[in-house]
């Protein structure tokens, strides 16, 4: 989720936790909510005794600060020759995709249907200036109505950035935010689309067993994050203790 209020920007996770935040003045007065879909570059892979810029951020984000701005000492940084009030560009190369929106200058799009909002989100983006020199890039990914060929150019068509899912919105569905579960959306993946899929013994993919198996990245203070650098949990010393032991043998 993208939230600003008069151009402050903040960047969530689905769970809450805060991505990064940021200027952009393009963003209109009042409140804005934006569902958008963090794209990132890939990095160069570091020479051995550098510290891993992502493991950095992994673990700068799970301790609940910025990822935007952090100097050598860990506090925030005041800009080129240190003037207050300065806000630093943010690191690395990230682009949101914009993909829906909920509320646009503290007009509430939430009651409106999904074909209202998309044309509203096109329209309000096609008016966009330029990115400034300290904000993240935006991009629009278009919706078009469903059909056996726009479907087609959809999964197969190349992009010129990784596919991740194909969205299905209900044309007259309302954005629900209380609603963890609805028939009115439906994200769909599959090899073709994604990177990280889930693989079964089954080839045919009709057979599924009962517990699935996943492989976590072992990071400092005992975090586990998936290949697509989200954390989903922290081991406890105890915990550590244990996969060390059964590491050793």
């Amino acid at each position: 989720m993208l939230l600003s209020d008069g151009g402050r920007v903040e960047v969530r996770r689905k769970n809450g936790h805060v991505l990064e935040r940021y200027q952009d003045s393009r963003f209109p007065k009042g409140l804005t909510i934006l569902d958008v879909v963090c794209m990132e570059e890939a990095t160069a892979v570091p020479q051995v005794g550098s510290q891993q810029p992502e493991i950095q951020e992994d673990l700068d984000m799970a301790d609940g600060s910025e990822a935007v701005g952090r100097g050598r000492s860990g506090k925030g940084s005041s800009g080129k020759g240190g003037r207050k009030g300065h806000r630093p560009r943010p690191v690395g190369k990230r682009t949101y995709a914009l993909c829906d929106v909920l509320v646009w200058g503290d007009a509430d799009m939430m009651g409106a249907d999904a074909e209202c909002r998309l044309f509203w989100l096109s329209s309000r983006f096609s008016e966009l200036e330029k990115e400034p020199r300290r904000a993240r890039p935006l991009r629009l990914i278009p919706a078009v109505p469903v059909s056996p060929i726009t479907l087609c150019q959809a999964y197969l068509e190349e992009v010129d950035y990784v596919k991740d899912s194909l969205l299905f919105l209900h044309r007259e569905g309302h954005y629900f935010m209380s609603e963890g579960v609805t028939p009115l959306a439906l994200q769909w993946r599959d090899r073709q689309l994604n990177r990280f899929v889930v693989d079964t013994p089954d080839p045919t993919g009709k057979t599924h067993p009962e517990r699935q198996a996943i492989v976590l990245r072992y990071r400092g203070k005992g975090f586990l994050r998936t290949a697509d650098h989200a954390i989903v949990a922290q081991l406890s010393e105890e915990q550590i203790a244990e996969a060390v032991k059964l590491n050793n043998g």
